[in-house]
C-alpha cells in the first residue's frame, strides 16, 4: 500500500509503500527522492525522463522523501541531471556521512528523520540551488530574463514561485 503526506520541507512530500512482490509503475515527476528501504538501506532516485518499473520483494518496506525541483542537488551535492534515471546507493554520493547517517537512522526510520535528515543538509548547503543564471545557461537559455519568461509562459507564476519562495 502507498501512501503520502506533506513533509517538513516546502513543496516535499512523504511516502510509505510495502512490496507486494509485482513491479510497480513510478511515473515521471522531475524530482529526487531519498530512499529508505528495508531490503536495500539509504538510495537516492534521481528524476526520471519516463516511467520506472520498481520491483520489491514481497514486504519489503519503503520510506521516501520526495524533494521539490530545485531542493535535492542542494541537499545531495550534485547536479539533478547526473542523477537522472538512475537509483543510486546513497553512499555513492555522501561516502562515509552515508554510513553515519544510516547509523543514526537504525534499521527502521521514520519520515521525520529522513526529512530532518535533508533538512540538515539543506541548510549546511545554504538552502535550493536558485533558478539564476548558472542555471539559464546549464539549460542553454541566452540568460535569465529568457528562462523566466518561459517558465511563466508555461507555468503562470515566476521560478521563485515554483519553488516555494
Amino acid at each position: 500500500m502507498y501512501r503520502e503526506r506533506p513533509a517538513g520541507i516546502v513543496g516535499a512530500v512523504l511516502w510509505t509503500s510495502c512490496g507486494a512482490g509485482a513491479p510497480t509503475r513510478v511515473l515521471p515527476d522531475g524530482c529526487l527522492d531519498l530512499l529508505w528501504s528495508s531490503r536495500r538501506g539509504l538510495l537516492v532516485a534521481g528524476p526520471d525522463r519516463r516511467a520506472h518499473l520498481s520491483s520489491s520483494a514481497p514486504g519489503e518496506r519503503w520510506t521516501g522523501l520526495r524533494l521539490p525541483p530545485g531542493v535535492g542537488p542542494a541537499v545531495f551535492g550534485v547536479p539533478a541531471d547526473e542523477l537522472r534515471d538512475r537509483r543510486v546507493p546513497l553512499e555513492a554520493l555522501w561516502g562515509r556521512a552515508a554510513g553515519e547517517v544510516a547509523e543514526r537512522l537504525g534499521d527502521r526510520p521514520t519520515g521525520a528523520a529522513l526529512t530532518a535528515v535533508a533538512a540538515g543538509r539543506l541548510t549546511a548547503a545554504g538552502g535550493p540551488d536558485p533558478l539564476g543564471p548558472r542555471v539559464a545557461a546549464r539549460t542553454g537559455y541566452a540568460d535569465q530574463a529568457h528562462l523566466t519568461r518561459d517558465v511563466c509562459d508555461l507555468a503562470g507564476v515566476p521560478p521563485r514561485a515554483l519553488l516555494g519562495g
